[in-house]
């Protein structure tokens, strides 16, 4: 038989137990729903940046191509439907070799083996050459290609102009 004051010490130990065990629910419970938060947060800012880039690739006037990097195209611009003559929709999950003449096939295969086996990262080359349109009609074209990496795997991003829409421009140094 307990004696009252080991009684009392025993409900009292109970009693900061379940003080303690309260407090640290209600922390735990704080930071679950103060990470919750932030997670909607980051996804929100996500969905938002990929609206304004889903925007800049719809409106933009240049041709924008994206590929993977087995070359299948993932995105493919207005701009690229203007001066291409592809649709969207007939572009997605191609490779890009039908805009490439034939003749220059082999030489960007090869190019674009190179860059993926080396895993190349940032602007890797900017290209004067001829595409083919939809029509089979060549167009002369400046190519500039970007590699990047997104979530570990490799992507190519080419902005496509009509040679004779690049206009040069000389930037002077400021002189100090």
């Amino acid at each position: 038989m307990m004696s009252d004051p080991t009684r009392q010490r025993l409900a009292f130990a109970i009693m900061a137990l379940l003080a303690l065990s309260a407090a640290l629910l209600g922390f735990v419970g704080v930071h679950r729903d103060r990470a919750r938060d932030e997670a909607n947060q980051h996804a929100q800012d996500a969905l938002q940046e990929a609206a304004l880039y889903r925007s800049a690739l719809e409106q933009s006037s240049t041709a924008i191509v994206v590929v993977d990097a087995y070359g299948r195209i993932q995105e493919w611009s207005k701009g690229a439907e203007k001066l291409l003559g592809w649709s969207r929709q007939e572009a997605l999950g191609f490779g890009v070799g039908f805009i490439i003449p034939a003749d220059m096939r082999e030489r960007h295969r090869v190019a674009f083996d190179s860059m993926v086996t080396q895993h190349k990262i940032g602007l890797i080359q900017q290209i004067s050459c001829t595409a083919l349109t939809e029509s089979g009609s060549p167009v002369d074209v400046l190519i500039r290609i970007t590699v990047y990496e997104r979530n570990g795997l490799l992507a190519a991003m080419a902005t496509i102009n009509r040679q004779s829409d690049v206009k040069r421009i000389k930037v002077e140094e400021k002189k100090k």
